[in-house]
């Protein structure tokens, strides 16, 4: 293989960085994200903070880190992956490494929101980055690799913070992750080559001109993006009852103690992990069978949101646990496949603008994220049961199914010199 060859889209190299450093720099990212959440307890016991404050540090790293989504995304357009993504991670390293040194609530505060801020550049330029490295019929195995990191980092990272926190103390749990991101932005740095939109993209992309954005009125004229962003609230929202109240209503509805939900907990997550990793090779075959990328796309997105939708009351009526576990982790993994086909259908629809795009769907994403656990609590508290939260959740499926049946990838977004 010549050296012209090595740097093609696609190719070994592309894969290397996937590999060496995108995904590792996915898997920091989820790993420094969850210190605070297992040391929690810590800080209450130390810092003399409540539970109403920790739950305001939490609340502020996650507005900042979705706010800042499109804002990144236009980032990452203007100055690469490559660097936005360093910034990113040296930014991020600092804030967790000054996290038990600030004493008071305002100043751990305004460490969390700088987290965020962050920590909001990594998805949009590890999307941006494959679509650039990868040609289209490679992405959905690329973005399946990476949403595979994303959601096994934290159930790799809670033990052994657990473990370092006995053997280190606070201070150095957090001063350990710190470090290793200066040095793997040093590495990240030297390794990974100029971005590809500068050397040259794959053949079958898109040509952008110098300074092309997604200018605002393209995003708002597309049906495609209407629809997908409908369909990513939804899976958003869907993930978000899983992984937050799930658990819970395991606990009072099904009475099991905490240890059997920990490993339900487990098996959960391994299922999303797995569908996430195989997503890929799903995608592949859809479009094998259905005959056009398009089709392909419509008949993943929409079926995997249908399976969600039907295993919500499933769930609900299930007369056994085991039964009841097996329709969850049946929708977790039918929501990993949902999520590769959305962020595939991001690189297909945006092209060379795929970092803005990613931003503004990753943004309406976690404020569904963010706001179903507030929703599916008021509807447990009101009806005093369960039901009416599982309800919303199959119909949620529902809306996301239809919408995307809307999402028509071979009608790419144009680009303008207009910033978004």
């Amino acid at each position: 293989m010549t050296s012209h060859d090595a740097s093609q889209p696609g190719s070994a190299r592309a894969w290397r960085s996937l590999l060496l450093l995108l995904t590792p720099a996915t898997l920091l990212m989820a790993a420094d994200r969850a210190v605070l959440t297992v040391s929690a307890p810590v800080f209450t016991r130390d810092y003399g903070f409540d539970l109403t404050q920790l739950g305001l540090l939490f609340t502020a790293f996650f507005w900042a880190y979705a706010l800042m989504q499109i804002p990144a995304g236009a980032l990452v357009e203007r100055f690469g992956s490559k660097w936005t993504m360093c910034g990113a991670i040296l930014l991020w390293s600092a804030m967790t490494a000054l996290t038990p040194f600030a004493r008071s609530f305002g100043l751990l505060l305004l460490v969390r929101v700088l987290l965020g801020v962050g920590q909001s550049a990594d998805w949009p330029a590890s999307i941006a980055a494959i679509s650039r490295l990868f040609p289209p019929a490679a992405r959905a195995q690329a973005n399946s690799v990476l949403l595979c990191a994303l959601y096994a980092a934290p159930i790799a990272a809670a033990p052994l913070t657990g473990w370092l926190l006995v053997a280190m103390g606070l201070k150095g749990v957090f001063l350990i992750c710190g470090v290793v991101g200066f040095v793997f932005a040093a590495i990240f740095a030297a390794l990974y080559g100029q971005d590809i939109h500068r050397e040259g993209r794959a053949p079958s992309a898109r040509a952008a001109a110098p300074g092309a954005r997604l200018g605002l009125g393209t995003l708002l004229a597309s049906p495609s993006v209407w629809a997908l962003a409908a369909a990513y609230i939804c899976t958003g929202a869907s993930v978000s009852f899983y992984t937050v109240w799930f658990p819970t209503y395991l606990a009072r509805a099904r009475g099991l103690p905490v240890t059997a939900i920990g490993v339900d907990v487990g098996i959960m997550s391994a299922a999303l992990c797995l569908a996430a990793l195989g997503g890929g090779q799903v995608a592949r075959a859809m479009v094998r069978w259905r005959g056009a990328v398009w089709r392909g796309r419509q008949t993943m997105g929409a079926g995997a949101l249908l399976i969600a939708a039907l295993c919500a009351p499933a769930c609900l009526l299930a007369t056994s646990h085991a039964l009841c576990l097996t329709m969850a982790c049946i929708a977790a993994a039918a929501l990993g496949l949902a999520q590769v086909n959305a962020w595939t259908s991001v690189q297909e629809l945006a092209g060379p603008a795929t970092g803005t795009l990613t931003g503004v769907i990753n943004f309406v994403g976690n404020m569904a994220s963010g706001s179903a656990p507030a929703i599916s609590a008021l509807l447990v508290a009101r009806s005093g049961g369960w039901s009416s939260s599982f309800l919303l959740l199959g119909a949620i499926g529902l809306l996301g199914a239809l919408a995307w049946s809307r999402v028509r990838v071979d009608r790419p977004l144009s680009l303008t010199g207009d910033i978004l």
